[in-house]
């Protein structure tokens, strides 16, 4: 009974210390894609410009990690064949690697825009709309700037877009003549 204790109490521990990896890197996720997007609107009230630059590296080292933990774990398994231990944490890491892969690769595809053009279209407080290379682009905002532009006026927009989505952006500034 002591060695079923034992063992009951090894594989909780380990099974907690899955828990805090696990948890660690989403938890690095989510802060990175909250001040990336702060960072985005130049905003560093939360996060200081240096956090943000030494941060984004960060974003390398926990895929390394998560890599490397999951071919620790695989090698472990398929060594001592404990497939049925091993499975939950082994998709898991997979998952995790492959949402981070994705992540980065979708970024990867961004890109930023700076053009003096005459605003089309407010849809809603939200979104404002321009004209681009004879091309109409719907960009995000907040209902501070909607209520400062007007219709029909020049302005100098700086916004980031996707290259999978080139008709919609995110606004990151902007500037009258």
């Amino acid at each position: 009974m002591n060695k079923n204790k034992q063992e009951y109490i090894k594989i909780s521990r380990r099974a907690l210390n899955c828990t805090i990896g696990v948890t660690a890197i989403i938890l690095y996720w989510i802060v990175y894609v909250w001040q990336n997007n702060l960072a985005d609107m130049g905003n560093y009230k939360f996060f200081s410009y240096r956090f943000h630059e030494i941060y984004g590296i960060g974003s390398i080292l926990i895929q390394a990690i998560t890599a490397l933990w999951f071919g620790l774990v695989l090698v472990e398994t398929i060594r001592k064949k404990t497939w049925r231990e091993n499975i939950a944490i082994l998709v898991i890491l997979a998952v995790l690697m492959f949402l981070q892969l994705g992540y980065i690769n979708f970024q990867s595809k961004s890109y930023t825009a700076t053009v003096w053009t005459e605003l089309v279209d407010i849809p809603d407080e939200e979104h404002i709309v321009i004209e681009r290379d004879d091309k109409l682009i719907k960009i995000k905002t907040n209902s501070n700037v909607t209520n400062l532009v007007e219709v029909g006026e020049v302005y100098m927009f700086h916004y980031k877009y996707n290259e999978t989505m080139p008709g919609e952006g995110k606004l990151l500034g902007i500037d009258v003549e």
